[in-house]
């Protein structure tokens, strides 16, 4: 975590994006943030992301530039969300002592919920 700066007054907690980039950057520009230099920024405030940035939404990959974006330049932090977390099991192999092939089973569920998300990846490594 990024050390406070002497002039901030606060937190934007911002989680359950699920994908809507277009809405994220609305909302960072409705609570006073302004793109400047490549990342949204606040003079007085960070954001902490809460996690579920992916699956759902139109803009995956936008939502989740934005945060990265911000997180590299000291504007916000972040929290891993259930919906990160199984995403990276989903596209992990089980060791071989586990009885199935995946560390997220690729069940007709988890396929629907994590479809989106490979999706808008799909050119993208």
């Amino acid at each position: 975590m990024t050390l406070a700066r002497k002039d901030l007054e606060g937190y934007d907690l911002i989680g359950d994006v699920h994908g809507c980039g277009a809405s994220l950057a609305v909302l960072l520009e409705k609570l006073g943030y302004s793109y400047r230099e490549g990342v949204y920024r606040h003079p007085r405030r960070r954001v902490i992301f809460l996690g579920d940035l992916i699956d759902r939404g139109p803009r995956i990959r936008l939502a989740l530039n934005i945060a990265r974006d911000m997180v590299e330049a000291g504007e916000a932090d972040i929290v891993m969300g259930n919906h990160e977390y199984n995403a990276l099991a989903y596209c992990r192999r089980a060791p071989p002592e586990w009885a199935g092939e995946w560390l997220r089973e690729h069940s007709p569920r988890h396929n629907r919920i994590i479809n989106e998300t490979l999706a808008q990846f799909r050119d993208h490594p």
